[in-house]
């Protein structure tokens, strides 16, 4: 974990308001304190904004002041804008890798549906199409992803 970092993607739309953000800054304090002491932390929050609230750092006061409070709940959910904005924090830092965690309640307050959730089950069926062996630049049987990967059954 020496270069590596996390981005803790941080929803802050008024739908997280009571015990999802709460919980949300609860699981991003844990995360911060469980984490190896030379793993690098940001964060980033969005409603209808997304901004970096800490660039990827290993200082654990800097890291904790920012967690510390709940950010302030506006309309909005720019996910995506969330996602891009950590990515780049990534891209500019001096990590050589990188991982983004979003912490939402799910809903879209954009759209006139909350997000599906995907199902567990299938998406673990996909897990052996996830690998990929280096030293002989092969995918798994029936996992050609130059063709559509197998459907879950």
């Amino acid at each position: 974990a020496g270069d590596s970092g996390v981005v803790l993607v941080i929803d802050a739309s008024k739908s997280m308001r009571g015990d999802s953000i709460r919980d949300a800054m609860a699981a991003a304090r844990a995360f911060a304190e469980r984490r190896p002491p030379n793993q690098h932390i940001g964060v980033v929050v969005f409603n209808r904004r997304a901004s970096v609230v800490l660039p990827l750092t290993t200082d654990d006061d800097a890291i904790a002041r920012v967690l510390a409070r709940p950010p302030r709940l506006a309309s909005g959910t720019h996910i995506y804008d969330g996602v891009d904005a950590a990515l780049a924090a990534i891209t500019e830092s001096d990590v050589s890798i990188g991982t983004v965690i979003v912490l939402s309640d799910g809903y879209l307050a954009n759209g006139s549906e909350p997000w599906l959730i995907p199902d567990v089950n299938k998406l673990l069926e996909l897990l052996p199409c996830a690998s990929w062996d280096p030293q002989t630049n092969t995918d798994p049987p029936g996992c050609d992803w130059f063709t559509t990967p197998p459907e879950p059954q």
